[in-house]
């Protein structure tokens, strides 16, 4: 539970009567009007479905539920609809064996940390008898009468806008007039029932594989470059100019250039924020653990980084603060403030292929100049004390660099920084160290005996 929404192993953490009880609790603090419901296709994505809609229908909420879609195309439903709120039912990009809920408001973007900390208290204290409710003033019991019920309504529409939305957004003629090949990966998840539609309306012949939205993931979920290597050779085999890859529901993207090279997924926010510049000048927000590579290019422009904790919603609040051209998360999380307020891979692709367009390079060559710095990033178990002390020892052991709190601990120094922060989705401490070579950020980490 984080701001990050709600995350389990199916069955075990993420019980029914959990995934019950949120649903009232979320139904009742939005104030009980329409409710987006969506979800990425994991197969236990259709009981938690029912239990939420169900939940939500038994609060007084209208449900409308606008099947398997990615992420960031239900947040901007939400939006489209006036709807008072959404569910999102997925894990991201956890494996199979887990699923979650996602939490938007009324503005087309995620919880606050204080409401996901108001809805988390509420869920605790809604008794599994689904019949008490702590009461507030202005707040009644959550159950409404029998003639209260309002059946859930499906909702094919969503797709078609987010698509809609992106083609207004981007020069969707010239990319068009390219008639671009591209490889896609959509690992069977959500992105499977909107990007091979994206690309063909952009005129783009397309060699998809893992694209049926069956929630059975033939590679690791993380769109990372070592999970990629059947999308490499469909792009050599196709001589696709670039290859897409996406998480199981459709926020995060990563790229293949067309030698069938794996790009960092640092890089695909670091080619969408150096295009969006080039079109229009701006504040850029991204994540603390997001690579410099992203003050380079802001630098260039001339325009200042604003950097905030990792989540996106983080990132989000700061960038609708800033008036931010553009925003995101380092994990391929591009955030375009024209087409959604979350992250989105399918405008991550349109970008990627409108800054090919008018570059008139292959992505080697574009993605070449951004590559002067190399992030390494871990994975560390640890109980919550040794988290504290590891935390604590940070500062002393790099004791010239500049010092980030709020989440976890990150140090700048000259030639590069490490961030040392838990995780919101995963119970592990995530450890991030870049510079300007390999052997520089196994250097630092070693620094801090890492």
């Amino acid at each position: 539970m984080s701001v990050s929404g709600v995350r389990g192993i199916v069955g075990r953490s993420l019980t029914p009567e959990l995934v019950l009880r949120y649903a009232q609790a979320f139904g009742v603090l939005q104030g009980r009007g329409t409710i987006v419901v969506a979800r990425d296709p994991r197969p236990s994505g259709v009981l938690y479905r029912e239990l939420v809609a169900g939940g939500l229908a038994a609060v007084g909420c209208r449900v409308v539920d606008i099947g398997i879609t990615p992420t960031p195309t239900a947040l901007g439903a939400v939006l489209a609809r006036r709807a008072r709120g959404g569910v999102i039912i997925t894990a991201s990009h956890n494996p199979a064996p887990w699923n979650g809920l996602k939490f938007a408001g009324p503005e087309g973007s995620f919880l606050t940390a204080a409401q996901m900390a108001r809805l988390s208290d509420g869920a605790r204290h809604l008794q599994s008898s689904m019949g008490a409710w702590p009461r507030r003033k202005g707040e009644g019991a959550p159950l409404v009468p029998w003639d209260r019920i309002q059946p859930a309504m499906a909702d094919p529409r969503a797709v078609g806008e987010h698509i809609a939305r992106i083609l207004k957004a981007v020069d969707a003629a010239a990319i068009r007039r390219r008639r671009f090949t591209v490889a896609l990966d959509s690992c069977n998840g959500a992105g499977a029932v909107a990007a091979p539609a994206l690309l063909t309306a952009l005129g783009c012949r397309v060699i998809g594989i893992h694209v049926t939205p069956s929630g059975e993931f033939p590679r690791g979920p993380e769109p990372t470059p070592k999970n990629l290597a059947a999308l490499s050779r469909a792009v050599r085999r196709a001589r696709a100019a670039v290859g897409f890859a996406q998480d199981p529901d459709a926020d995060r993207l990563s790229l293949v250039d067309e030698t069938g090279q794996p790009l960092s997924e640092e890089l695909t926010l670091a080619l969408a924020v150096q295009h969006r510049l080039r079109q229009c000048r701006g504040p850029v927000v991204v994540n603390l653990s997001t690579s410099r590579v992203i003050d380079d290019i802001a630098a260039a422009a001339g325009v200042r980084v604003h950097r905030t904790p990792v989540g996106e919603v983080h990132v989000v609040q700061r960038m609708r603060g800033v008036g931010a051209v553009i925003g995101g998360e380092g994990n391929g999380g591009v955030i375009d403030p024209r087409i959604t307020w979350g992250r989105d891979s399918l405008a991550g692709m349109a970008l990627t292929l409108e800054a090919l367009t008018g570059a008139r390079q292959p992505l080697s060559a574009l993605a070449a100049p951004l590559s002067g710095w190399v992030l390494i990033k871990r994975k560390l178990a640890l109980s919550p004390a040794k988290t504290a002390t590891l935390l604590a020892s940070l500062p002393r052991r790099l004791p010239r660099g500049r010092v980030t709190l709020g989440d976890g601990v990150r140090i700048d120094l000259p030639d590069g920084w490490v961030h040392l922060r838990p995780s919101n989705t995963e119970p592990v401490v995530r450890v991030f160290a870049e510079a300007a070579s390999h052997a520089a950020a196994q250097a630092m980490l070693a620094r801090i005996k890492i």
